[in-house]
């Protein structure tokens, strides 16, 4: 099953995320439902009136889930107890601002049994005559990691998960991680307990990235949250005397990062300068999740 997260405010990439997923090169032994968690007080007629055309196909089913709790660990619980309840082996995620490439899930399943999450990049989609100094900067960008390496941890954004290993594991999505961060600290739960997380280079989607998100202010604030959600996830698995240590040694060398960073990104075409804001941004996050337990008053 693939769940797909909306608030509605969005419709023409969650339209277009959509038909990606009625395009996939699903393989034989898959069988393949899509479940739509809108993530709102009410449902919109704007959702319902995208999703009904699609419930006429013949191979793919179609749900629609409303979660009236805001916040994003609501949501993903959400999908989660639908796959549970409705005996599904495995449960996909993917943004409606995103879509996915024809062979998404066919990557994804790859020796499905052999692994307890796969995930893969999420690759940014500019508008035109965007600056280098955004298009560079990688709080825009996916990590970079080494096709079929094993990682610690994944993000909701593309990521494939047994239900099964869930289920045997007690675990679900953090609910007081409410501004972020909960996809990071379940699947470090996931990996403290022995499980398998693969990196599939080839299981790509796309991220539409809209103007408003494109500007000094908004990396920034992005950054910071990190950081102070920082502290959140590390309290999580660690005790408090292990957690104010580690998240000083981040906190203190993002900002060294940051300061140093300056000169060389200054004379370089190659990068962005905001690579070294954010990094100073991301260090300061972690201070203030020291100092306020990771007490964060909004999501970016």
């Amino acid at each position: 099953m693939v769940a797909i997260l909306t608030t509605g405010v969005r419709n023409k990439t969650f339209k277009i995320c959509i038909e990606s997923l009625f395009r996939q090169n699903i393989p034989s032994f898959i069988d393949m439902d899509i479940l739509v968690v809108e993530n709102n007080q009410k449902a919109l007629s704007s959702i319902t009136q995208i999703i009904e055309p699609y419930k006429e196909h013949s191979n793919i089913n179609i749900f629609h889930c409303l979660e009236v709790k805001p916040g994003i660990p609501f949501a993903r619980n959400c999908a989660l107890s639908f796959a549970q309840i409705n005996g599904y082996s495995h449960l996909a995620f993917i943004d409606d601002d995103a879509f996915a490439v024809n062979n998404w899930i066919h990557e994804l399943t790859i020796d499905i049994d052999s692994f307890d999450v796969v995930s893969g990049p999420q690759c940014a989609l500019f508008p035109e005559d965007i600056p280098s100094f955004f298009k560079l900067a990688k709080v825009y960008r996916e990590r970079v990691i080494n096709h079929n390496a094993d990682i610690q941890w994944a993000a909701t954004n593309n990521v494939l998960i047994s239900i099964d290993t869930l289920k045997r594991l007690n675990l679900r999505f953090n609910e007081t991680l409410i501004h972020g961060g909960e996809d990071k600290e379940l699947f470090l739960r996931v990996s403290k307990l022995g499980g398998k997380i693969k990196w599939r280079s080839n299981a790509v989607v796309k991220e539409h990235i809209v103007r408003e998100r494109l500007n000094l202010k908004w990396a920034l604030n992005r950054t910071f949250r990190m950081g102070a959600t920082g502290f959140k996830i590390e309290s999580c698995n660690k005790n408090r005397h292990k957690t104010y240590l580690i998240c000083l040694f981040k906190g203190s060398a993002y900002l060294l990062k940051g300061f140093l960073s300056f000169i060389p990104f200054l004379i370089s075409s190659k990068y962005s300068i905001l690579d070294s804001l954010c990094d100073i941004s991301h260090g300061l996050g972690f201070f203030y999740g020291i100092f306020t337990r990771g007490r964060v008053k909004s999501y970016a």
